[in-house]
């Protein structure tokens, strides 16, 4: 089979490996779509094959798997717990003590084949893709499922104005799934090209230009003279701390789900101390999540043509470099000539 993997000098190469066998207990998918991160050569070992979440059609089936069978078609989340450490015990599954995840301890989706083994038959996150959802839509599930995850914690209603700081790809889905929650959103970002696009192709009514203006005056004028209800930050920035502190109001809500390359970034203590925020880290998901996720872009409330920009196999080290630098919102593979366009199939 065709397969990607990354080189010592984290470039990415098309090679020939074999098929992996399919042995009781496993299936094998064959892959009809994988998103890229442009992290992924930091966190994928030189040889491996990366790509994290993925979608395809089963193959094979192993001796003892009932669940499915070939020609359904699933998707995959990137994550798999060990079901037996402290959080695991207690449903925290994506606290897992030994997470594993495709791309770094797992060969990934940027192949024609992808084995399920009998880990992520047991603890891994698969699903059925709903009939009429396309294959290179599902794989947005796993960034669909986290961003639903956080919105539960926050409690987000329609009551709530939500500060979100960044309109990449994470930005623009959280968005729109806050939109489907009625909830008034203002998008902060300092590129006017991004809010542009925003405003443009995703309707977005309220936007501040944080290299423009200030932030925490712009978003206090928005809000009547409080500040936002909730503030969610998917940026990785330092400075994007500061922001969420700013920008919300007493009692503010305050999600975390990025840091910083080196981990570190200034915080006012006294403003959390006297202005009473609430602030806490996010990461990943509970499993349950993730058909919820597949239900949300079945459901065609999310814009996912608008996001995706689809690469054939040939193509991943373009799609990699076009995502380091911001060419295109959010790459996926498909090694499958037909997925990107085709309808999708009944599963």
């Amino acid at each position: 089979m065709k397969a990607a993997v990354f080189t010592d000098g984290g470039r990415v190469e098309l090679v020939g490996l074999p098929r992996p066998a399919c042995g009781a207990g496993e299936v094998l998918l064959e892959v009809a779509a994988c998103d890229v991160l442009e992290t992924d050569p930091a966190a994928t070992p030189a040889g491996q094959v990366p790509g994290r979440a993925m979608a395809g059609i089963v193959a094979e089936v192993g001796l003892g798997i009932k669940r499915w069978s070939p020609g359904n078609r699933l998707a995959i989340g990137a994550a798999v717990h060990c079901g037996v450490c402290h959080y695991c015990r207690r449903g925290l599954f994506n606290l897992c003590d030994r997470l594993k995840l495709f791309g770094r301890d797992f060969a990934g989706g940027l192949a024609e084949f992808a084995l399920l083994n009998r880990e992520v038959v047991d603890h891994g996150i698969v699903n059925k893709v709903p009939d009429g959802l396309r294959l290179s839509h599902a794989v947005l599930a796993d960034a669909v499922a986290a961003a639903l995850a956080v919105h539960d914690d926050l409690a987000v209603s329609e009551t709530d104005t939500v500060a979100l700081l960044g309109c990449g790809a994470a930005g623009l889905l959280h968005f729109q799934l806050l939109d489907v929650r009625d909830a008034s959103v203002i998008i902060v970002e300092p590129s006017s090209s991004l809010l542009e696009r925003a405003e443009r192709d995703f309707d977005v009514q309220f936007t501040v230009n944080s290299t423009a203006v200030d932030v925490a005056e712009a978003v206090i004028e928005l809000t009547e003279g409080l500040g936002a209800d909730v503030v969610i930050s998917p940026a990785h920035s330092p400075e994007a701390l500061g922001l969420a502190v700013s920008a919300g109001r007493k009692r503010s809500r305050i999600a975390l789900l990025g840091a910083p390359p080196n981990g570190r970034a200034e915080l006012d203590v006294t403003a959390v101390h006297q202005r009473e925020l609430r602030i806490f880290g996010s990461t990943s998901y509970h499993p349950g999540y993730h058909a919820r996720a597949l239900d949300a872009l079945a459901s065609g409330a999310l814009h996912c043509d608008k996001l995706i920009t689809a690469y054939p196999l040939e193509q991943a080290e373009r799609a990699l470099r076009d995502a380091r630098g911001g060419e295109t919102l959010l790459p996926v593979i498909c090694p499958r000539d037909d997925a990107a366009a085709s309808p999708a199939l009944p599963s």
